[in-house]
């Protein structure tokens, strides 16, 4: 027999009087070994090992044993299920929350959004997970304080929207923009473009074909009617009646024909000639103006005409006439002492 000190005794031995060692039966007692209850406690000097697992189990390290019927290549039992080892067989357990059982072995996911059985408030919708759900985001247009709960977006009131030109109004979960103003036509959900009334292909203008129609932003305007129209009040050019409303030149004896947009004067009568637009030539006994106050009595008529028709260049003309005739006049009356007024011809 070894003889030792005893404070060098092995691990496995216990001290047998002062200098003798002797070995320890740890499969006496189950608190001196981990051999599992499948896997009998075998003494050897110094230590202990634990019996191989009888036929049907695994070892499970150098201590348990599992019973082989559980063995991942030899049971059918999903993931989501526990392999529960029965008396000489082995059974699945039960499927964790969310999931139903389908079969023996396998789990089928609850679809808790086509049941209805979620708690997502509107307008979130539900989103189906294995085993569970969630609610989806606030969609937008809405908020989330925190709550669960989605709150509607005024964009109106928040100056938020993209309206242009246009009004806005709020609806629950978003905008909308009223109609474009007069004059403009919707470009899109929130633009307006102006509308060219003035376009031969819109056919908006109300302007009379004499007038010409002036495009603006959002509207437009008719310019002014010509010579010889008046605006009625209503987009539309009226003939001026120059004749009727005595506004023309002519002077006996032709007469006023009126004309759209004009007049005319009628022709001179036979064998008279006419001296421009308006009136007739007129001649003396001598073939020049008339004498004396006749002469001057016919002058004063064309400035006065002259004058009523605007015409400048008529009455610079009819001066020349005039001093012209003076001229002749005087040289007459040295030629002639004696004159019979009786014979004059005005004109």
């Amino acid at each position: 027999m070894l003889l030792l000190p005893a404070a060098h005794v092995n691990a496995g031995y216990t001290a047998d009087g002062l200098y003798n060692c002797k070995d320890i039966d740890e499969c006496s007692s189950s608190s001196l070994n981990q051999c599992g209850s499948t896997r009998p406690c075998v003494n050897t000097i110094g230590s202990y090992v634990c019996a191989p697992c009888p036929d049907g189990y695994l070892e499970n390290g150098p201590y348990t044993c599992t019973d082989g019927m559980c063995d991942p290549l030899s049971q059918s039992c999903s993931t989501l299920r526990d392999c529960v080892v029965t008396g000489g067989g082995y059974q699945c357990g039960d499927c964790p929350s969310g999931f139903i059982s389908d079969n023996t072995y396998s789990c089928q996911d609850i679809n808790e959004c086509e049941l209805g059985t979620y708690n997502c408030s509107l307008p979130r919708s539900c989103i189906n997970t294995p085993g569970g759900y969630n609610c989806s985001d606030c969609p937008n247009g809405y908020e989330n304080f925190g709550t669960g709960d989605c709150i509607d977006i005024d964009e109106c009131a928040r100056g938020t929207h993209r309206c242009n030109m246009r009004n806005c109004t709020n609806i629950i979960g978003g905008y909308v923009c009223d109609s474009c103003p007069v004059g403009y036509k919707s470009a899109g959900p929130h633009n307006c473009d102006d509308i060219d009334e003035c376009s031969s292909s819109n056919g908006l203008s109300f302007c009379d074909s004499k007038r010409d129609c002036i495009n603006t932003q959002g509207g437009y305007y008719c310019l002014s009617c010509p010579n010889g129209y008046r605006d009625d009040g209503n987009f539309s050019c009226i003939d001026i009646d120059e004749c009727a409303e005595n506004l023309h030149c002519c002077t006996d004896p032709r007469k006023c024909e009126n004309r759209q947009g004009t007049y005319v004067c009628t022709k001179c009568p036979i064998n008279v000639n006419e001296d421009g637009p308006y009136r007739c030539a007129s001649s003396g006994s001598d073939g020049v103006l008339g004498q004396g106050s006749g002469a001057e009595g016919s002058i004063i008529i064309i400035i006065i005409l002259a004058v009523a028709c605007g015409i400048l260049l008529i009455v610079v003309i009819a001066l020349s006439i005039y001093l012209s005739a003076a001229a002749r006049q005087k040289e007459k009356i040295a030629n002639k002492p004696t004159i019979d007024r009786g014979d004059d011809q005005s004109f």
